[in-house]
């Protein structure tokens, strides 16, 4: 999918929830991974909950949630898992460029 496996990890967190540390959160992880040549890995989300991003059966992302996505600019992949409740859901991985497209997008937030 992305083409090549990890080397290294480096994993930020906010210990605050204000919009205004979610922007510095992003700005931090996207220069880190522009300036390492790295991928961002939200651990989870970021699709608004009105978008179910897996049809019936848990097959690949829905068209909608494609749709939104590609809207934003950059590369996202999503990759989809079981929940422990046995729902399927998907986690988001991107690029630089949408995660900084991402930060100016009216329903940018961070997965907590």
């Amino acid at each position: 999918m992305i083409g090549f496996r990890p080397r290294a990890i480096v994993s930020l967190s906010a210990l605050s929830n204000q919009p205004a540390d979610h922007h510095i959160l992003a700005e931090l992880i996207a220069w880190i991974a522009q300036e390492f040549d790295g991928w961002i890995d939200f651990g989870g989300s970021i699709l608004p909950v009105s978008i179910e991003p897996l049809g019936p059966g848990g097959e690949i992302a829905t068209d909608a949630a494609n749709a939104y996505l590609d809207k934003i600019g950059g590369r996202v992949f999503s990759l989809p898992y079981l929940t422990a409740s046995g729902e399927h859901w998907v986690s988001h991985v991107c690029d630089p460029e949408f995660a900084r497209n991402w930060m100016e997008h009216d329903d940018f937030h961070m997965v907590k």
